[in-house]
């Protein structure tokens, strides 16, 4: 992956860039994010930058042989670890526990740079397990990176999701303190609170920010031939993220709205046998297309926010939304309220990505809502 696939972050690029023609080089990066705002591409194309034949000002020349070996993620120098889930069968290299899912890794990568874990287990068929990264690939970093360059520059390792390390990870401690010559550890995050402080304390942090709305709307335009009108709208629901832009996209976000509206007035009249039945209706939307419609009810919930305080200027929402939520919604909420419903709305989307039942949820969901809108 070049710097040039990655969207926006143009400051965050250049920076470091300049690290790597500079030879400021830190042996071990913890690239802290959400995975929709362009860690892991970074990391990527930070890797194959670090390693071109022939590096350019801005980016990598994509036409080198290492540049072409990182493309098809074969570079026998960059090496990848993901959480995964244990199986009884030993793949082809004994030695390396994640052998059985490198073939789904190459293709989620082929797929998305901005994957999210949930995408990442479903890939592997292990919807109903807890992925982890073991001890044994611990050990498998250490041997790697143990042995001489193949292709003599930087010896490379993408771990994506430390926070799936356990206290198995001080098993890197020496490792990451004292790496053997030209090698480095690009830790890809989301949750600083979940990794290990050993391994925190010995990295240096590059936060990753959101993406600026413009910048995604082009970026929909561009990879998947959007409505332009259509793409701004996913962009300015999507809290800088990529990859929840394309979800809000596809998940037919048009008819979000007129479910919004009609969620709300059940709500506000207090009217439980109709927000039972409206349960029932989203429910039958289905797990993915549930967990979108709630990523666009916190977009709208934000922009009434701005509304209410009187800063339109800044609200992305346009069209008859704008003019729903200026008119109608925005004067008649609870400002307190809203930051609660907020909160249930996130913990509730956590819920359904552990397989809560959708109606039950999303139900009590409803009655929070009711209870605290005005």
């Amino acid at each position: 992956m070049q710097f040039k696939d990655v969207i926006g972050q143009q400051h965050l690029k250049h920076k470091l860039i300049e690290s790597i023609r500079s030879g400021r080089v830190h042996h071990a990066q913890l690239f802290l994010g959400d995975s929709g705002h362009g860690s892991l591409a970074l990391a990527m194309a930070y890797a194959q930058y670090i390693n071109c034949e022939n590096p350019g000002e801005d980016d990598s020349c994509g036409n080198c042989s290492n540049c072409q070996k990182n493309y098809k993620l074969i570079h026998p120098d960059v090496h990848f670890s993901f959480p995964i889930v244990a199986t009884k069968s030993k793949g082809p290299d004994d030695g390396d526990p994640k052998a059985n899912f490198y073939a789904q890794w190459r293709e989620l990568m082929q797929e998305t740079a901005y994957p999210a874990y949930n995408e990442w287990i479903r890939k592997i068929g292990k919807e109903d397990k807890q992925g982890n990264i073991p001890v044994a690939e611990a050990r498998n970093i250490i041997r790697k990176l143990s042995l001489k360059s193949y292709q003599g520059g930087y010896k490379v390792l993408i771990m994506w999701l430390p926070e799936f390390l356990g206290n198995e990870g001080n098993v890197l401690l020496k490792v990451l303190e004292e790496p053997s010559p030209k090698t480095i550890f690009l830790l890809v995050a989301e949750d600083e609170s979940r990794i290990l402080n050993t391994i925190l304390s010995r990295c240096q942090i590059v936060r990753i920010p959101r993406i600026e709305p413009d910048e995604i709307k082009e970026a929909l335009i561009k990879v998947l031939g959007a409505e332009p009108e259509k793409a701004a709208q996913s962009a300015a629901l999507a809290e800088g993220s990529f990859r929840r832009a394309i979800e809000i996209y596809h998940s037919g976000e048009d008819n979000f709205f007129g479910a919004f509206t009609d969620w709300m007035r059940l709500s506000f009249s207090h009217d439980y046998a109709g927000l039972l039945n409206w349960a029932q209706n989203a429910a039958n939307l289905g797990k993915e297309n549930t967990k979108n419609f709630l990523i666009y009810a916190l977009g709208v919930f934000r922009e009434s926010l701005l509304v209410k305080q009187g800063i339109h200027s800044l609200s992305k929402l346009r069209g008859n939304e704008f003019e729903w939520v200026a008119e109608k919604f925005a004067p008649n909420i609870n400002q307190d309220g809203i930051i609660k419903i907020v909160n249930e709305i996130n913990e509730v989307h956590y819920l359904i990505g552990r397989n809560a039942s959708l109606k039950v949820v999303l139900f009590d969901l409803s009655l929070h809502i009711s209870k605290n809108l005005r």
